[in-house]
């Protein structure tokens, strides 16, 4: 299993492909295995880097504390890059892994050359549905009532549900979905920290290329989400994944690819 030893954590991390880099950073309850569907086309042309974040499944350790938690784990993407000498790299960031990209270009911007957002979900309690804040609710009871694993799975059926019907999480493969239910326990603080990444001031700072990726098919709340991004940050770009839902790079491998592959070519 490979690891590597980063701020005297040690992280597992998957490596493929020479070139740029680019480094993928998962969301809640993930784990480097959810970038299984792209990572070697990516490495086709690029030195592709995934990892698990600290506390999920392979990198043990205790989780980040919720006002810590972003700032922790930009900081952790910031030493991976540098013990790799892979910076600085086009940074893809999904979900929550998209808030911890956003804290890396704002705090360590000489380590990322730009920035691809897969659904960043920024304030995303603030953009929150009826529907979504009754979600964050029961996850709270669950958790409360210690039904962790329930909470994640309710949760994860909701953020990839299709505006079509159905959601992406059905479709997972057995071990990917059971990997990130196993993760549940690192749900609690994540979903704490929500509201305490970058401000709006330290985001209008990010100056490196901006993109958001935005699925056709997502939940509402991303739309808004994406839309508040986008209007903070006067240089992003919002790129739209036809048949595509919150986890595009599942839903639609190629497009998202081609996407990623067009920013890191043209550093915007």
């Amino acid at each position: 299993m490979p690891l590597i030893n980063v701020r005297g954590i040690d992280f597992f991390y998957r490596e493929a492909g020479e070139g740029s880099p680019i480094l993928l950073i998962h969301g809640g309850l993930g784990n480097a295995d959810v970038w299984t569907s792209v990572l070697e086309s990516l490495a086709r042309d690029h030195r592709v880097i995934a990892y698990d974040r600290r506390a999920y499944t392979r990198t043990l350790t205790a989780p980040a504390p919720p006002e810590q938690f972003f700032r922790t784990h930009g900081d952790d993407a910031a030493a991976l890059l540098q013990v790799l000498g892979a910076a600085p790299a086009t940074v893809v960031g999904w979900s929550a892994g998209g808030l911890i990209a956003l804290d890396l270009a704002m705090r360590h911007p000489e380590l990322v050359n730009c920035l691809v957002l897969e659904e960043a979900g920024f304030q995303l309690t603030a953009s929150s549905t009826p529907e979504v804040a009754a979600a964050f609710q029961r996850v709270g009871e669950l958790a409360g009532e210690g039904r962790v694993r329930d909470a994640a799975e309710g949760l994860l059926r909701l953020l990839f549900s299709h505006r079509t019907g159905g959601s992406t999480f059905d479709t997972l493969e057995p071990e990917l979905r059971e990997s990130m239910l196993a993760n549940a326990a690192t749900m609690v603080p994540e979903v704490q920290a929500l509201g305490e990444e970058v401000t709006v001031e330290q985001l209008r700072a990010i100056t490196c290329p901006v993109t958001c990726l935005l699925g056709e098919l997502s939940h509402e709340v991303f739309v808004i989400s994406t839309d508040r991004l986008v209007q903070l940050m006067s240089h992003a770009r919002v790129v739209r994944i036809a048949g595509a839902a919150h986890a595009i790079h599942i839903d639609q491998p190629e497009r998202f690819v081609d996407a990623v592959r067009s920013v890191a070519a043209a550093g915007v």
